[in-house]
């Protein structure tokens, strides 16, 4: 295809452990699931009627228990469904019963107000008395007056101030449900990243344990190092080639865009391979810039091993090493950090290098159907030039029979002169 097929891939993969398949008996035991053989059937018949009916009992006990467990969780359902509609209907009938009561009091201090009235005007008139003293029902009726004014104006603000807070609870509620909501899918969202990140990191102690099964010996780290190195070496020598090889066939197509431009098909076709041939040679740089990272990584790695190996075979006594016992400790804690970190590192790069191989398929399967496309082209090209070869033969087959029908009718005007001149003779 394009460049990169000579491209040969650098594998740095950890070997995954052979998994022990489960046997039936292992995950029932796991599980804590008994399995006992039922008694075998014989064919003698039950005369017992006591055996019978302990069976009995002890097949419907069960069932009376499991149905009044099913009533029991009725009921509580029916009562946690009704409670809150019988406060509600209570509240509402209090309510209403609260104002027609409030409605009759008015009523009635109105029917008092106009009964006194009555007789303040029958019995009290508003001049003074005889004694210069005004009527004391008249200012008990005033007094009542502005009281239920007062109360009135009391209730009014009541109802205001009830109105106001069953509207800001209303609002509390709608915050709160929508707070409710965001709280579910945060924490579902958190399910899902927490199952991401348990997955890794189990994805992880697998690796970091083949690691250090697979790598724990120098010698087979040095021979790991040796042969990532000589294929890195490939690597860049063939990624010179490619950038020799891009910028020639950069020239070779500007050319042939300029030679077949009037050509609208092979236009077409022909700029949507180079497209290709562009993709190709941006996924062959992004590769050959992870392979970099790789190698510098397994490097400083390398360089950490060989200090690592000269430490350990500096010998000491006894004494020494209990001294410094816990200097010891601190740097395997470190050295597990660091091989945890490249191992996590290594991971990865595996991740990558898996993307850029289902990009190199994608690829793949552009330039399968660009030469798909070209060899349409190249049978339509095909045919309409058999076309033209036959159009060209039936003109020219036109043309044939054209001229051998003026032949023949300028024979016979030829004759027809002829046998004018005999006859005038």
């Amino acid at each position: 295809m394009c460049p990169t097929q000579n491209q040969q891939p650098l594998t740095f993969t950890l070997k995954s452990a052979a998994a022990i398949p489960p046997t039936p008996e292992s995950i029932r035991s796991t599980m804590g699931i008994v399995i006992s053989s039922s008694a075998p059937r014989t064919n003698t018949s039950s005369s017992n009627t006591a055996e019978t009916s302990q069976r009995g009992m002890a097949i419907s006990l069960p069932i009376v228990r499991e149905i009044g467990y099913i009533a029991e969780h009725i009921v509580d359902l029916i009562f946690h469904v009704i409670e809150p509609i019988a406060y509600g209907v209570g509240y509402t009938v209090r309510f209403i019963a609260d104002g027609i009561e409030y409605i009759d009091d008015r009523i009635l201090d109105g029917l008092d107000y106009i009964i006194n009235h009555v007789a303040h005007e029958d019995h009290c008139p508003a001049e003074p008395n005889n004694g210069g003293i005004e009527c004391i029902q008249g200012q008990s009726i005033k007094q009542s007056d502005e009281q239920m004014e007062i109360d009135y104006e009391k209730y009014e603000k009541e109802c205001e101030e009830y109105e106001k807070g069953y509207e800001a609870y209303k609002k509390g509620y709608e915050a709160y449900k929508k707070g409710y909501e965001e709280y579910e899918q945060g924490y579902k969202q958190y399910e899902e990243d927490y199952e991401k990140y348990k997955k890794d990191h189990e994805e992880h102690e697998m690796d970091y344990k083949e690691y250090k099964e697979e790598f724990e010996d120098y010698e087979v780290w040095q021979r790991l190092y040796k042969e990532v190195k000589d294929d890195y070496k490939g690597m860049k020598d063939n990624q010179k080639l490619l950038k020799e090889e891009r910028d020639e066939m950069e020239g070779r197509y500007k050319l042939h865009f300029e030679k077949h431009k009037h050509k609208d098909l092979e236009t077409a076709h022909n700029q949507e391979r180079y497209k290709l041939f562009q993709a190709d040679y941006k996924h062959s740089e992004e590769q050959n810039k992870l392979l970099d990272e790789l190698v510098k990584l397994v490097e400083e790695h390398h360089e950490y091993k060989q200090q690592k190996e000269k430490s350990d075979k500096i010998e000491s006594t006894k004494e020494e090493a209990e001294r410094k016992s816990k200097w010891l400790k601190e740097r395997a804690r470190k050295e597990e950090v660091v091989e945890r970190r490249f191992v996590k590192a290594i991971s990865h790069f595996d991740k990558e290098f898996d993307r850029l191989e289902e990009d190199d398929e994608r690829l793949n399967e552009w330039e399968r159907r660009l030469d798909e496309e070209k060899e349409q082209i190249r049978l339509k090209r095909k045919e309409e030039k058999e076309q033209r070869r036959l159009d060209e033969e039936k003109e020219q087959a036109r043309l044939a029979e054209e001229a051998r029908r003026l032949d023949e009718e300028y024979e016979k005007v030829e004759e027809d002169e002829e046998d004018k001149k005999w006859n005038l003779l």
